[in-house]
């Protein structure tokens, strides 16, 4: 399992609760979750202009990359599989 999210799994003493597969599986989706909901935010009253809107949509995709990394996640579009 990714470190990151194993660490989180040892602090929440959940590490050996459920397999790794399933704790893995949970916590992916979690982050998916996480990710859909920083895309749907409502961004309106921070966007002026088409320049504000660029740097919001440019600032939003950087975190979610950014997030996909340190968690050694793909890109997934739209929602994650339901399990």
């Amino acid at each position: 399992m990714n470190p990151q999210l194993t660490e989180l799994a040892v602090k929440a003493q959940v590490e050996h609760c459920v397999s790794h597969v399933r704790l893995q599986e949970f916590a992916d989706l979690l982050v998916y979750k996480v990710l859909e909901v920083v895309r749907d935010a409502d961004t309106r009253d921070l966007i002026y202009t088409t320049f504000d809107k660029s740097m919001v949509e440019g600032t939003l995709g950087r975190v979610e990359r950014e997030v996909l990394k340190t968690f050694n996640l793909t890109k997934k579009y739209g929602n994650p599989p339901v399990l």
